[in-house]
């Protein structure tokens, strides 16, 4: 029997048929997927008479930018340079290196980067993620020395970081979930406000437990998965295509970005190339060639099944039991489903599946009826929702909430605040379009 490389101990795995028509080639007769660290393990469900075991994150509920800060003092001090409440740079542009969690050929001068979340150097798109918050946080540094010349580093740090955790909050929402889920759905929920109203103010609920739902970070986050493509476009000013890379040449070995004009180009090209569609069809790159470390082979592990694994090992609940959930009709047969998904993919289903009641939240999810402007199907948006509504209300920091951590004025300059000027100021490119997740043509 042949396992993909590094197979940890405790693996939840997945059974992989002898006549599967890719692995099979190869003799691959087993995927592993990590077991969930729980509470039990810990030893902290014994001592709570009653309890069950809950499942355990390396980073924080809140939308905190604890990726960009890390999640304790400690760690976040690591990150520090201590002097003007700046985070560590390199020729002000890129971050430390580390070759922690890198997975660098030998004899190479390849790099990871030191960063708030051990996932950082995953792949490309990540990184520069990284990269633009820590920028932007510097940048705020120095118009905060240029105002307030008489604040030592931790007033700087501490008011810069309120700021970025702001900006990106109302980014997150204004901007990318409205793009997955439709503005309307946002505003029908109040997650959103107009521009105009500048008084508006969410409502924090002190009663409210802050936490992600398993079936948002565990299920209906993992369907964007389906949108991954292989190459990253890179693109110059004018938009015109200056290349590819490909994802998987460069997971957890970022080094590349260094090299000539490769962060900008990546940079522009990720706010030009379209992403896939969700549905039922995967780029290869997922299903078959992902690959997280050095491998000596040439085939992957499949992330889709990675996903629907994860959903058991989390104990989500069915995609009928979901469905109910979101307050559509029960279903008790596959025709039932027709409401939501199409009668051909209804087949797929039906293929895989003996009863209705079995299938995986994840298996079908991809499968919805997308209805425009939203990028996902109905309970896809359901979920989202929900948790959004849940991050916005029981996180008393939230940036806009009825806690007044921001003057009027403050969270004007917020609302004023877009990816696109983000990029602008931090990202050394000289044109953006307003609304950066709407990728552009090339300027002719």
């Amino acid at each position: 029997m042949t396992k993909l490389p590094n197979t940890p101990a405790n693996c939840f795995n997945v059974d992989v048929s002898s006549v599967d028509p890719y692995y099979s080639q190869y003799n691959v007769t087993c995927i592993p997927v990590i077991s969930t660290k729980t509470t039990l393990e810990l030893g902290c469900t014994a001592k709570v008479p009653k309890s069950y075991a809950d499942q355990i994150s390396g980073v924080t509920a809140a939308l905190d930018l604890s990726a960009t800060y890390d999640i304790s003092t400690e760690k976040c001090n690591g990150l520090r340079s201590f002097v003007n409440g700046k985070l560590l740079t390199r020729n002000s542009m890129f971050l430390p290196i580390s070759l922690q969690g890198c997975a660098i050929p030998a004899n190479t001068d390849d790099f990871c980067y030191k960063t708030g979340d051990f996932r950082g150097n995953q792949n490309l798109d990540l990184t520069m993620n990284q990269i633009i918050w820590v920028l932007f946080h510097n940048w705020c540094c120095d118009r905060m020395v240029e105002i307030n010349p008489h604040w030592n580093d931790e007033k700087i740090f501490q008011e810069c970081r309120k700021f970025n955790i702001a900006s990106n909050q109302y980014i997150a929402y204004n901007e990318v979930f409205s793009t997955i889920v439709g503005y309307k759905a946002m505003y029908d929920r109040n997650l959103l406000y107009p521009y105009s109203s500048l008084d508006g103010r969410s409502k924090y609920d002190p009663h409210c437990e802050l936490n992600a739902l398993n079936e948002f970070s565990n299920g209906a986050f993992r369907v964007l998965h389906a949108i991954i493509v292989a190459c990253l476009k890179m693109a110059n000013e004018n938009r015109k295509g200056m290349g590819h890379l490909r994802l998987t040449e460069h997971m957890t070995n970022p080094s590349v970005l260094e090299r000539n004009d490769t962060f900008q180009y990546l940079l522009l090209g990720a706010f030009t190339q379209r992403p896939n569609k969700v549905g039922p069809s995967f780029d290869p790159v997922v299903t078959r060639n992902l690959r997280f470390n050095i491998s000596p082979f040439v085939f992957g592990t499949d992330l889709h099944t990675n996903d629907i694994q994860r959903g058991r090992n989390h104990g989500i609940g069915s995609y009928t039991a979901i469905r109910t959930k979101c307050g559509f009709k029960n279903a008790e047969t596959f025709e039932d489903l027709e409401d939501l998904i199409s009668k051909e993919n209804i087949e797929i289903l039906k293929s895989l599946y003996e009863s209705v009641h079995d299938i995986d939240y994840a298996a079908a999810a991809v499968l919805e009826n997308v209805i425009p402007p939203a990028q996902v199907g109905p309970t896809v948006i359901c979920i989202i929702l929900e948790e959004l509504e849940r991050l916005q209300k029981c996180d008393r920091y939230w940036w806009d909430n009825d806690q007044n951590h921001f003057t009027q004025l403050q969270m004007a300059t917020i609302r004023s605040i877009s990816l696109a000027s983000v990029i602008c100021t931090v990202g050394n490119v000289e044109y953006m379009q307003i609304h950066a997740t709407k990728p552009v043509d090339p300027i002719t």
